[in-house]
């Protein structure tokens, strides 16, 4: 169950959101996606001019149906006001989202300044996006399944499916966690991703997963300023190939730990990271996400920690090297991936050791026995 101080706090935070949001309509810089694709394109559809998933449309997301449900009252405010309410509640989601990472350790206060002071965060303020949303998704669900609060970690899906390509993994780790769970818990796991689906089929059609799926390939995105390996690989005129390989190894390797070890801080670490490393689309607000990775690996080793933080100003190359510098920021999910491997391995050999030794043991004892 919630706690009596959640359920003082979530109104009080609410209440404050709203105010702030109200005293700063005019001081935020104006966001290039919202102004320009999520606000026109959630006033369009409330007002019936826009249907989802449409090729041809003008106005183009590629997000999933739930998250323009969520947007629909900003549609019903003045672009300013609306945009104000956006970054109030990003502000919100990481603050929260970094409080609830709490549950695995405390933070210290030059950690907390790393994670938030970057030109991550600047990219996605300027850009008017919503990945602090889906780094809110990350952690409830981590959250819900130390707590064992499965609607919590039904939120938490909720929230990652709006943009699932970047999370999948993580996704994927949740599950083998809550394979042994209650059927019951496992069914309140999925109601409200499965709630919004059918609400989705009512209002635009039981046909919109179809279409949703085959919208990028109709409308595909720009990506002239990705930061992915593949581009990096493309102008370094390396082969797609052995990555693709080492990007599957990653893969496995970290569904294989969460069969193990469960949903970790460490677990999900990898997760993350090893996700945007591999990942075919990312830019660099996308990396906010990955807060509860360098939180982990930034706590452990400050060497590591530093390293990342470097790498998180890598945006400013842009101004020297133009679109092609983009590449660059994925230095900084490749380091958080080694560091997240070197700081896990540290602090769970004796724990892995273990699950060594009853695994030898177990098919010494099937030798004997035949």
């Amino acid at each position: 169950m919630v706690s009596n101080k959640a359920l003082i706090k979530i109104p009080l935070i609410s209440v404050l959101t709203i105010a702030a949001g109200l005293l700063t309509a005019n001081i935020w810089p104006q966001g290039v996606d919202f102004y320009y694709s999520f606000y026109p394109y959630v006033h369009e559809w409330v007002h019936g001019n826009l249907e989802m998933y449409k090729p041809g449309n003008e106005i183009i997301i590629y997000n999933t149906p739930w998250l323009v449900f969520m947007m629909t009252p900003l549609a019903l405010l003045s672009f300013k006001l609306a945009q104000s309410f956006l970054y109030v509640t990003t502000i919100v989601a990481i603050f929260t989202s970094i409080d609830l990472l709490k549950i695995y350790k405390r933070i210290p206060i030059h950690v907390l300044l790393m994670a938030c002071v970057n030109l991550i965060l600047v990219d996605l303020f300027l850009r008017g996006q919503i990945d602090a949303v889906i780094l809110l998704g990350v952690v409830l669900g981590a959250w819900g399944i130390e707590r064992k609060q499965p609607y919590i970690l039904s939120l938490g899906f909720c929230f990652l499916s709006m943009k699932p390509l970047n999370v999948a993994l993580v996704g994927l780790v949740y599950l083998v966690a809550i394979r042994h769970w209650p059927h019951r818990d496992q069914l309140k796991v999925i109601s409200i991703p499965v709630g919004l689906v059918a609400l989705a089929c009512v209002l635009i059609g039981p046909d919109w997963p179809i279409r949703y799926l085959a919208y990028p390939s109709k409308q595909k995105p720009i990506d002239d300023i990705a930061t992915t390996l593949w581009k990096g690989l493309d102008l370094l005129g390396l082969p797609h190939a052995p990555f693709m390989v080492l990007g599957m190894v990653a893969a496995i390797a970290v569904i294989g730990l969460a069969f193990k070890l469960g949903a970790t801080e460490w677990t999900i670490s990898l997760a993350l990271t090893s996700n945007f490393v591999f990942t075919n689309y990312a830019q660099a607000y996308h990396y906010i996400v990955l807060i509860p990775a360098f939180v982990f690996v930034a706590r452990e080793n400050w060497k590591w920690g530093v390293v990342a933080y470097l790498l998180t100003w890598t945006p400013i190359a842009r101004l020297y090297w133009g679109y092609d510098a983009s590449a660059l920021d994925v230095l900084y999910p490749i380091v958080l991936l080694l560091g997240a491997w070197r700081v896990g391995f540290q602090l769970h050999q004796p724990r892995l050791a273990r699950y060594t030794t009853t695994s030898v043991l177990s098919d010494r004892k099937i030798s004997d026995d035949a």
